[in-house]
């Protein structure tokens, strides 16, 4: 289990610092056209990176432990090297992505759920995707058709309905589910919400 974590803290430490480098790139270039440069502000990426934890995980516990040693260790990176170029941090940014990624392991424990019987498994399933889902719909909505988010979060909600059912029964009724609440994903964005509300709270 150690030695997940260790490797969680480290993949995470690259990934912050590789996205803070991303940051130095000029947005009028191709990398800021597609979107790639706002890949750490895209709340998407902390669900896509909760899930793939959950799923490679070998126990639930690891999976949490993972998801928040690798959270943290890129928030740290991140606002570390913003930190040593510019010799000062926006700390109330770094208090809501710190809040944000001490709240991944809790999405970590509802997707693990998925290894349940019954509708506790659906769920389990379904509300991961249901956030991206709604991540999704709002990018269509402002018409960002080229944004490198849309076509992640896309290719990320086929491979979540193909690999986190264990059955087919579970993946069928998963995939109703979110067929039927589409038209709502407009009500369901829970992720933008939340980020709101810690915005209102500390700014």
């Amino acid at each position: 289990m150690k030695k997940h974590i260790y490797v969680s803290l480290a993949i995470g430490f690259l990934v912050g610092l590789l996205c803070k480098l991303v940051d130095f790139i000029p947005g009028n270039t191709l990398i800021g056209y597609l979107g790639i440069k706002d890949l750490f502000n895209y709340l998407g990426l902390f669900v896509i990176i909760t899930s793939l934890i959950e799923y490679t995980a070998p126990t639930i516990k690891c999976g949490i432990f993972q998801t928040l040693g690798f959270m943290m260790s890129m928030v740290f990176s991140y606002y570390a090297t913003t930190l040593i170029v510019y010799k000062s941090i926006p700390y109330h940014y770094v208090l809501l992505w710190s809040i944000v990624a001490l709240c991944s392991p809790l999405l970590c424990w509802i997707i693990s759920q998925r290894r349940k019987p019954g509708l506790v498994a659906v769920l389990g399933i379904l509300i991961p995707i249901l956030l991206l889902g709604s991540e999704t719909y709002k990018l269509i909505k402002v018409g960002s058709y080229f944004q490198i988010q849309l076509w992640i979060e896309i290719i990320a909600i086929i491979i979540m309905f193909w690999k986190l059912p264990l059955n087919n029964k579970h993946r069928i009724y998963s995939i109703i589910a979110f067929v039927f609440l589409i038209p709502f994903l407009d009500y369901l964005d829970v992720v933008y919400s939340f980020a709101r509300l810690l915005r209102k709270l500390l700014f």
